[in-house]
């Protein structure tokens, strides 16, 4: 079983399985105390416990969250930080002027595009599960910041690998395996002045980092304790091709 649980303690429980079961999902909902139950049905190799067809048993559609003054209506498949109020904490730490065209990739249900929004001139948010991709639109119209970002579902390194447009940053924040290198090779062929990396996952972050040190200066690392009481820690990572330019003047 997955369990979310957002900032007034609220459950989204999804159980997940390679085969249907028969489930009361009333009866569970009562028993769980939750906001909602899902069934999903896993494919025949799932990437991860979440990967398959999802059905509402009972409760809520959604969960209500707030990151960084966003509002947000989450289904079981649209990433989102685990733990809302360290991702406030993390979100802080992107810092801009306002002027900037920001590239969000693995964009999720949108949080980390949203909150660049509100600094940023306009943000492009890439996901490729379209249930992430409604959730991140519909919180884009609630939060009155359609204007100022786009959500596109399409897979981010098909984006960076066709994309014709500028920008001055870009964020990732990507699974635990760490970034695909087709979109490695991709992101240096684009070169924006500035990455943010947001990582769960040390070991591949540093391999990632390793990969784009060669035209990236690593401009600070900073932990976000979001897994509290585990060996995981999040990072919030910013490159700069800036200090790489100037090291060669």
């Amino acid at each position: 079983a997955v369990v979310r649980t957002n900032r007034a303690g609220e459950i989204q429980l999804t159980v997940s399985a390679d085969r249907p079961l028969k489930i009361d999902g009333p009866a569970l909902l009562r028993a769980a105390g939750a906001a909602s139950v899902y069934f999903c049905h896993l494919k025949p190799r799932p990437a991860h416990a979440l990967d398959g067809k999802m059905t509402l048993l009972a409760g809520a559609p959604s969960l209500a969250e707030t990151i960084a003054g966003n509002e947000f209506l989450l289904s079981p498949q649209a990433f989102a930080q685990t733990d809302a109020a360290q991702a406030d904490k993390a979100l802080s730490l992107l810092a801009l002027t306002g002027k900037e065209r920001v590239l969000d990739a693995y964009s999720g249900a949108g949080t980390i595009s949203l909150a660049l929004a509100r600094r940023a001139a306009h943000v492009t948010g890439v996901e490729i599960h379209p249930s992430a991709v409604a959730d991140a639109r519909e919180a884009a119209r609630r939060n009155g910041l359609s204007e100022k970002v786009e959500f596109l579902c399409q897979d981010a390194a098909r984006f960076a690998r066709e994309n014709r447009r500028r920008f001055d940053a870009v964020t990732v924040d990507p699974p635990r395996r760490g970034l695909d290198g087709e979109f490695t090779r991709a992101l240096l062929s684009m070169a924006p002045p500035q990455i943010v990396y947001v990582s769960c996952n040390p070991a591949t972050l540093a391999r990632d980092v390793a990969a784009l040190s060669p035209h990236y200066a690593l401009a600070s690392a900073t932990p976000v304790d979001m897994f509290p009481w585990t060996a995981n820690v999040e990072t919030v990572v910013l490159l700069s091709k800036g200090e790489i330019d100037s090291k060669k003047v």
